[in-house]
């Protein structure tokens, strides 16, 4: 099983919420995870989907090991990239 594609979604309520969807080419699983809004949150999404496509997304420990590895120079130890990096993991 692989990963083969990573939509966003913002959805306006009490707050802006964005939704991620990731998907996979088996039988058309998907997962949804869910963060809070903040400008350019959908663009990190975006960029960090080539890190996940290819990979298996029952591995959550692993798919966010690494893209907190490869995020770590952008300095992500908390702040946006990781608000993008928890909807991935949800």
């Amino acid at each position: 099983m692989k990963i083969v594609r990573v939509t966003t979604a913002v959805v306006e309520a009490n707050y802006d919420y964005t939704f991620v969807r990731i998907e996979s080419d088996h039988d058309g699983l998907h997962g949804t995870g869910e963060c809070f809004f903040a400008p350019g949150l959908t663009a990190i999404v975006a960029e960090l989907a080539p890190l996940l496509i290819g990979r298996d997304p029952r591995q959550i420990g692993r798919l966010v090991a690494h893209l907190a590895r490869k995020t770590s120079a952008a300095g992500s130890t908390a702040g946006i990239v990781w608000n993008a990096m928890t909807a991935i993991d949800a």
